[in-house]
């Protein structure tokens, strides 16, 4: 039989004055996979419209631990051989006009409690966002997790030290490839990881992705 669970929390990432927040509200299901359902609330049309709409601030690390998380599970049927290849840009482009991408962002805090906000230089998302970048074919979601970080970060992570805080939808307006005003789409697996200080003072952010990073502590509003 299946267990559902509903769960509920305020999502918010950026250095201080470039905040973005929402809230988001899911059922998933956790023991055989069955079809997850789900659904956005909405805010309110003066929300939609600007009016009344408090300004965005970074959560406290202890509101982001607070969130309901969990592990997502990974399932293998039979035996899978991953055939990776690299793909040229306007064959990935036309991959991009037809398919949604998989995801894994991660959530890196430190210690002490500060978040890493990098700034990418490309798109999809040419701002302050998450590391991370696309899953690939047979890998668990904390293995890309894991892969992502030692790529873009230069730091080795185990994969069952990442834990899942949500995942998301995300449609984007421009991308990398020609026509670039074609967009592209995502559904992002968000997980989180604290680093040692060891760990933490590796960083080194891929330089051909990131144009500027930042360790925020979150103000006590």
């Amino acid at each position: 039989s299946s267990t559902s669970k509903n769960r509920s929390g305020d999502f918010t990432s950026g250095p201080a004055g470039r905040a973005v927040q929402g809230r988001c509200s899911s059922t998933y299901w956790r023991s055989n996979g069955q079809e997850a359902r789900g659904r956005v609330e909405r805010p309110e049309a003066g929300q939609r419209a600007g009016r009344d709409r408090p300004p965005p601030r970074l959560a406290r690390p202890s509101e982001l631990l607070a969130l309901p998380m969990t592990t997502t599970r990974h399932y293998v049927t039979g035996t899978y051989t991953p055939h990776h290849s690299f793909l040229a840009d306007d064959t990935y482009a036309l991959l991009l006009d037809n398919v949604v991408k998989g995801c894994v962002d991660v959530l890196v805090l430190d210690a002490r409690g500060a978040l890493l906000v990098p700034k990418r230089g490309v798109q999809p998302q040419p701002s302050w966002w998450f590391v991370g970048g696309r899953a690939r074919p047979g890998e668990s979601p904390q293995h890309t997790a894991t892969r992502n970080t030692r790529r873009e970060l230069g730091v080795g992570v185990a994969p069952e030290r990442f834990v899942t805080v949500n995942t998301y939808s995300f449609v984007w307006q421009y991308r990398e490839q020609a026509p670039r005003d074609h967009g592209c789409a995502d559904v992002s697996i968000v997980m989180y990881v604290e680093l040692r200080d060891d760990e933490r003072h590796a960083v080194r952010l891929d330089a051909h992705e990131y144009v500027a990073h930042e360790w925020v502590h979150p103000r006590d509003d």
